[in-house]
């Protein structure tokens, strides 16, 4: 899905509790309804976070997009695909460029990176994702602690103990920060450790919104028939 054909759907998130990452089992399964959900808006002001999502919800589009969103607004904001760093920090960028890096890197200003993804990292090299990261964490040097960063990866790719270890070594941020996207006394939720989100899937009014907006036909029957085969776990992906 090209950017320009981006539809605009307020995509939410939801918290994953620690207590559910520290399960026995490596899948990370999101429990709606005991959190209220964040927004790209909330979560703006993360410094090392996580994202969620399983094939087809639409996390590289949503990433890709908020990063153009970003730097549409004049704010240093980069897409990258994890994969591609290693063999080449500066052509891996797809929004953004490299003078554009380099202004950042000497100014004093934050900027936003959104990597994608873990599991696409992994598939040929089960120790791609780490070296990727610590190739990323060298080109950043001294401006990680100005740098927003958002990592994407599918649910099962995700080992919750042993990749948050990982992060919080490579990227811990040590010193309480206040995003410049937070509003006047919002405080980072990243003080030195790793958020955890899921992208939730689409509802019924996010799913009705991406039919118009793709122009189909006869909506209210194609609701109809998703409800009565019991297949929304389909119809609330984009893909």
């Amino acid at each position: 899905m090209r950017i320009e054909s981006h539809i605009p759907l307020e995509r939410q998130f939801s918290p994953v509790p620690k207590s559910q990452e520290d399960a026995e089992s490596d899948e990370i399964l999101p429990i709606w309804g005991h959190v209220k959900p964040k927004t790209w808006h909330d979560l703006n002001c993360e410094f090392r976070c996580v994202i969620l999502a399983e094939a087809g919800v639409g996390k590289t589009e949503e990433l890709r997009q908020h990063a153009s969103v970003l730097a549409s607004l004049g704010k240093p904001a980069f897409f990258i695909r994890i994969e591609d760093i290693e063999a080449d920090f500066y052509k891996a960028f797809e929004i953004g460029d490299e003078a554009q890096f380099q202004t950042w890197l000497q100014s004093t200003k934050e900027a936003w990176f959104f990597l994608d993804s873990v599991d696409e990292a992994r598939l040929e090299n089960p120790r791609g994702f780490e070296k990727a990261l610590r190739c990323f964490v060298r080109d950043i040097k001294e401006g990680a602690h100005r740098a927003h960063i958002y990592l994407s990866s599918r649910p099962y790719a995700w080992r919750p103990r042993e990749d948050r270890r990982l992060l919080d070594e490579i990227l811990f941020l040590a010193a309480t920060q206040k995003g410049e996207g937070c509003e006047d006394g919002q405080q980072s939720e990243a003080q030195g450790t790793l958020t955890i989100y899921t992208m939730r899937p689409l509802d019924k009014e996010r799913i009705r919104r991406f039919c118009v907006a793709r122009e189909a036909k006869n909506i209210d029957q194609l609701l109809h028939e998703i409800e009565r085969a019991n297949l929304w776990s389909l119809g609330e992906r984009p893909f």
